[in-house]
């Protein structure tokens, strides 16, 4: 309660130094991206009280980022205003948040933009051979810590996955892993520009995505990363690991990416880990390149771009 009543003192004080910087810089449309708290709502104000074209990008279900019921009250406002606001739509990155914000809150303009593919610059130019090892890239969050966690105690089960590499920030939670008894030599956890992360996750011969499985929530249920396209620029099988009513395990499944699971039993994971790596290092993998060819089309930066900027 204390900080929602903070942050609507906040925004009461900041939305007229963004008012005026907006005014100066000539800006002709206001585009917010929501993150914890109501301060997105800024970019609202703002925008209606200089009568321009205001868009809420979603990535995530907003209200439950909120730390209280005041602050969570603000949020839900703010899109009910949003929604009631001339020339103010709603853009998420996934079918079902889009879904959800139009019929819980009433906007009449929802676009789906997805998080987009990687450009092939930022992609490794030369061919680059698979080895038997599975790739999670990301960050750890509390959302996914314990399907991670679940995948790298079963991998000591793993036949023909032979090393699991964590690439990104995994300090912290690889000290986790070791006080609770669950880092082994098999796990190896990476930091590297993009450009090294890219040539990994070519290597691979499994490229993983792991969240809670007993997770509903909105969040869970629009859960479309932007690993997602990055991982079939890769042009190697995915696993998802999580409910299967997400986004993502919809879009593996629709574009035949690879596999999804619903279940963190160690076993499973580690013959799904095993008989994914075998199709892969025999040539033999049921991922079709035409499949990715075409969801790296929908999910390109042109077509991001088109409909947030109606170009």
């Amino acid at each position: 309660p204390l900080l929602g009543a903070w942050s609507a003192a906040w925004l009461a004080r900041a939305v007229g130094r963004v008012v005026r910087f907006l005014s100066e810089q000539a800006v002709e449309q206001v585009i917010s991206i929501p993150h914890n708290g109501p301060f997105a709502l800024l970019g609202l104000l703002a925008a209606r009280r200089l009568d321009l074209p205001h868009t809420f990008y979603i990535l995530d279900a907003w209200e439950e980022a909120a730390t209280g019921p005041i602050e969570r009250k603000f949020i839900q406002l703010g899109l009910r205003a949003a929604a009631r606001m001339p020339r103010s739509r709603l853009a998420a990155v996934s079918p079902a948040l889009a879904a959800h914000y139009r019929q819980t809150f009433g906007f009449s303009d929802c676009v789906w933009i997805p998080n987009p593919a990687p450009l092939p610059a930022e992609l490794p130019s030369h061919s680059v051979k698979s080895r038997p090892i599975v790739v999670i890239s990301g960050l750890i969050k509390p959302f996914n810590s314990q399907a991670i966690r679940s995948a790298i105690r079963a991998f000591r089960q793993c036949k023909v996955a032979e090393k699991l590499i964590v690439t990104g920030p995994g300090f912290n939670f690889s000290e986790t892993l070791r006080s609770w008894g669950e880092l082994h030599d098999r796990v190896e956890f990476k930091m590297g520009s993009r450009s090294e992360v890219a040539v990994i996750q070519r290597e691979a011969a499994v490229l993983l995505i792991a969240t809670n499985v007993e997770d509903f929530s909105q969040t869970s249920h629009g859960y479309l990363p932007g690993r997602l396209p990055e991982y079939v620029a890769a042009r190697r099988p995915i696993l998802i690991i999580g409910p299967e009513h997400s986004d993502a395990s919809r879009a593996v499944r629709h574009w035949r990416l690879g596999r999804t699971l619903a279940s963190q039993d160690e076993t499973q994971i580690a013959k799904v880990l095993d008989d994914l790596a075998a199709e892969t290092l025999s040539g033999h993998s049921t991922v079709r390149t035409a499949d990715q060819d075409f969801f790296l089309e929908v999910f390109s930066r042109a077509e991001a771009r088109r409909p947030l900027f109606g170009d």
